[in-house]
C-alpha cells in the first residue's frame, strides 16, 4: 500500500500521521514531498525508521524543511534494513558553527550512515546545499557502503567552499577541484556495487578527469556517471 500526501501544506502536523503510519504494517510506501515537514516531523520519522513494526521500503521527504535535522533521520536509517529508497532531495540547511569551524550536517550525517546502513540501494541528496565540503563527506561514506547502487548529488553547489565563496586556494581554476576528484577516485576503488552517480549541475566539468580515469577504466559496473 502507498500513501501519498504531496503538496499539502503539511507541516509539524505530519509527525501525527507518521507515528501512525510507523505502526502499519500494509503501508510500504510514504511520499510527503513539497511540504513544510520540520523537527517534529524529523523526530516521528526517526520513530518510523527505526519501528520493527513498519514495513515502509520506499520514503520521499523531498521539497521539506528537514536539512538541520538530517542528524537525527539519518541515525535512525543507519540501523535501518528495510528502506531501499529514500529521497532527501530538496532539503536546504544552514551550517553549524563550533569552536572547531563550520560543519555541514547532512554531509556528516550521511557519511555515517553510508558506512552503516546495508539497505538503502537508492538515495537522492539533490539539491541539498551540500558545497565541497559536504559533497566529499558523502563520497567517503560510499567507500565502505556495499548495497547502494544508486546516489544523486545534483545541484549542490560542490565549487563552493563551506563560507559560501569560490576556493582559490589550490589551483588555476579558481577552486580546489582535486579534492573532490581524489576522493571520488578513492572512494571507486574501494566501493563496486554503485551503478549511477550523478553529480549534475555542480561545474563538475571542471574536475580533472585524469585523476579518475585509471579508476573509472577498472569499473564496468558503474554504468552511469554524469558531470
Amino acid at each position: 500500500t502507498d500513501f501519498t500526501m504531496t503538496a499539502c501544506c503539511l507541516q509539524d502536523d505530519a509527525s501525527v500521521i507518521l507515528e501512525t503510519l510507523a505502526e502499519h504494517r500494509r503501508v510500504t510506501a510514504i511520499d510527503m514531498s513539497t511540504n513544510a515537514l520540520g523537527q517534529t516531523s524529523a523526530q516521528a520519522l526517526s520513530g518510523l525508521l527505526s519501528s520493527c513494526h513498519s514495513s515502509v521500503s520506499k520514503l520521499n521527504v523531498s521539497g521539506n524543511k528537514l536539512g538541520q535535522h538530517a542528524g537525527l533521520i539519518f541515525e535512525a536509517l543507519a540501523g535501518n534494513s528495510i528502506v531501499y529508497d529514500f529521497d532527501f532531495s530538496s532539503n536546504p540547511q544552514s551550517r553549524v558553527k563550533t569552536r572547531d569551524g563550520i560543519h555541514d550536517v547532512i554531509g556528516r550525517a550521511s557519511e555515517k550512515m553510508l558506512q552503516q546502513n546495508t539497505g538503502l540501494k537508492s538515495f537522492s541528496l539533490a539539491r541539498c546545499d551540500l558545497l565541497k565540503e559536504g559533497a566529499i563527506c558523502v563520497i567517503q561514506g560510499l567507500a565502505s557502503n556495499s548495497t547502494l547502487t544508486s546516489l544523486s548529488l545534483m545541484g549542490n553547489f560542490i565549487r563552493m567552499n563551506l563560507q559560501g565563496n569560490l576556493d582559490d586556494s589550490s589551483n588555476c581554476l579558481g577552486w580546489d577541484t582535486q579534492r573532490v576528484a581524489k576522493a571520488l577516485a578513492a572512494t571507486l576503488q574501494h566501493n563496486f556495487t554503485i551503478r549511477y552517480l550523478d553529480l549534475e549541475d555542480n561545474d563538475c566539468n571542471r574536475l580533472p578527469l585524469t585523476i579518475l580515469c585509471t579508476v573509472l577504466a577498472q569499473r564496468p559496473e558503474l554504468v552511469d556517471l554524469r558531470f
